[in-house]
């Protein structure tokens, strides 16, 4: 079985970048780590607003969780906001073992997770619903 390479697809929408990340995660974090600057000028440059989309990823190691507090802390820097999106069940496990979940702004929210008409939309209509909340806050 071959895995498919790594992509991060970036997709400016109302002045914030999603970038969703797909394919074989073997070594994100470290491209991740390297990508911040290019990531942050192609995302508005100045004060970014960038969404992770996680929905492809399974879990987090160490070193990814490493890079997404240095691509927060390089996006803060520059006052640009970041927030991850549509986390799985796995990467949340990993953020809360690790404590470091309360880090970072979560989409969807609390309460858009719980209300009825996310509760039973289809995996494909959360993601849109968690998209469409996270760019009403960043707007």
């Amino acid at each position: 079985m071959t895995s498919e390479a790594l992509q991060l697809t970036i997709r400016p929408k109302g002045g914030i970048c999603i970038v969703e990340v797909s394919g074989d995660l073997t070594g994100f974090g470290i491209l991740l780590y390297k990508l911040i600057p290019e990531l942050i000028n192609l995302c508005r440059g100045e004060s970014p607003s960038i969404l992770l989309d996680l929905h492809n990823v399974a879990s987090l190691g160490d070193t990814e969780k490493a890079s997404l507090v240095a691509t927060r802390t390089e996006v803060k820097k520059r006052g640009g906001r970041f927030a991850l999106l549509n986390i799985s069940a796995g990467v949340a496990r990993s953020l809360e073992m690790s404590k470091i979940g309360k880090v970072f702004r979560q989409f969807p929210s609390w309460k858009l997770r719980t209300s009825k008409h996310y509760v039973v939309a289809s995996s494909e209509r959360k993601r849109e619903l968690a998209e469409a909340e996270a760019i009403a806050v960043f707007s």
